[in-house]
């Protein structure tokens, strides 16, 4: 009887044992919405991945090497295209990742700055539209966040003096 009794029992106590090590192993809070990681994807379906920390790092292999995305974000061909004149570019680039829009304002804010990118007078940088200019070329970076995907749009044109 007290054997019929103890297997009975088992199938629950693996089932238990089972689920407290699953939530053991969990690496915790990391998705925007809970506990649990999210997964998120870009626009063109490229899987997004979690930032590992707070703050942004260079990408070495960005498209635009004046205006670096930051490392784990994605590049969105879709929307995106470049093309110069020989004096000026006129680029549209999107990239999507995790970060939050505070670390992508801080980053974008420090590495135009870095690359000789000068805020233009008359523009407010304090929000989620940066507006820079160097040389013949002005760049606009706009940041936004949906659904715990952030998207930076960087717009290089000719600069109208």
């Amino acid at each position: 009887m007290l054997l019929a009794r103890r297997a009975r029992l088992l199938p629950a106590v693996c089932v238990t044992a089972t689920a407290a090590l699953a939530v053991a192993a969990l690496p915790g809070c990391t998705a925007d919405t809970g506990p649990l990681p999210a997964l998120a994807y870009s626009d063109d379906g490229a899987y997004l991945p979690h930032q590992l920390a707070r703050g942004l790092v260079v990408d070495d292999a960005a498209p635009i090497p004046d205006v670096p995305k930051p490392l784990r974000f994605v590049a969105v061909p879709s929307r995106s295209s470049a093309s110069t004149d020989g004096r000026a570019r006129t680029v549209t680039h999107v990239y999507q990742g995790r970060a939050g829009l505070d670390d992508l304002r801080v980053y974008y804010l420090a590495q135009l700055r870095n690359h000789g990118w000068r805020p233009l007078p008359g523009f407010s940088n304090d929000g989620d539209i940066l507006t820079f200019a160097k040389n013949t070329e002005t760049v606009q970076v706009s940041l936004s966040r949906a659904g715990g995907v952030s998207t930076v749009t960087v717009l290089i044109r000719p600069r109208e003096v």
